[in-house]
C-alpha cells in the first residue's frame, strides 16, 4: 500500500500511475468541453432552451398551456 497526497491510499504503484492517466485525461476533457461551450454559445443556447420545452411539456403543462404552445406553433410554422 502507498500513500499518495494526491489519491490518499493506493494499493501499488500501477493503481497510482492509472489514476494519474486517467486524472489527466478528465482534466484534458474538461478543457476541451470549456473551449467548445466558449466557441458555440449560440448553439448551447438552442439545446438548453428545446430542452427546457421538451420538460416544459413533458412535465408541467397543463391542457390550457398545451393549447397555447399548439396556436403558437401553428402560427410560427405558417408565417
Amino acid at each position: 500500500m502507498y500513500q499518495t497526497k494526491r489519491f490518499g491510499l493506493v494499493a501499488s504503484k500501477q493503481e497510482y500511475m492509472m489514476l494519474c492517466r486517467a486524472d489527466r485525461h478528465m482534466k484534458q476533457k474538461k478543457r476541451a468541453k470549456k473551449k467548445w461551450d466558449d466557441k458555440n454559445k449560440d448553439k448551447n443556447r438552442v439545446y438548453r432552451y428545446r430542452s427546457y420545452a421538451r420538460k416544459f411539456i413533458r412535465d408541467l403543462a397543463d391542457e390550457d398551456d398545451l393549447k397555447e404552445l399548439e396556436e403558437l406553433i401553428h402560427k410560427r410554422v405558417n408565417e
